[in-house]
């Protein structure tokens, strides 16, 4: 029987950047949880939804980042795209971190959810360089974190995208 790939070369690298994944997705998993609040439908049923508070500060935090950079193309994009729909905006960035964070703790879709980690980082992080200079810098962080989860191919290690390269792999024969 041969060993995979993984196992034979960067074993340690590997359970590394699958340790990474798991902390990675934690994050936006508790952020993305942070941001929502259970609201009771027909006075019985509990359903998640994004939080009042939240659907306020965001399009506030990106018409203080706006009143700072009135020009360029990042600026019209946020004034003509991201301000007039800033309460949809920040509901989909509450439920976008919620399923980033769970598709990288079970490490499926890694890329997908890498490349929609790595939207949701950019976004959060031009609202939060509003405040100063050094509260983007997670943000990078985690887009640096996610760049690494694609080229790493990190879902394919202890996750599920492993399995469904097996489960692919074993159909074909």
């Amino acid at each position: 029987m041969i060993d995979p790939p993984y196992r034979a070369r960067g074993a340690a690298a590997a359970r590394g950047l699958v340790m990474l994944r798991v902390v990675t997705g934690g994050i936006f998993l508790y952020a993305g949880v942070g941001k929502l609040t259970l609201h009771t439908m027909f006075g019985f049923l509990p359903v998640p939804v994004t939080s009042l508070q939240w659907q306020l500060d965001l399009p506030a935090r990106l018409a203080a980042w706006l009143a700072t950079h009135p020009s360029g193309a990042l600026a019209a994009v946020v004034r003509d795209l991201l301000m007039p729909h800033g309460m949809v905006v920040a509901a989909v960035l509450a439920w976008g971190q919620t399923i980033t964070g769970i598709l990288l703790i079970l490490g499926g879709f890694t890329i997908a959810a890498s490349l929609l980690g790595i939207v949701i980082a950019i976004t959060l992080a031009i609202a939060a360089s509003s405040r100063g200079t050094l509260d983007a810098r997670q943000y990078i962080l985690l887009v640096a974190l996610c760049v690494a989860f694609i080229l790493g191919r990190a879902g394919e290690v202890a996750g599920i995208d492993s399995w469904r390269r097996e489960r692919r792999r074993n159909r074909d024969l």
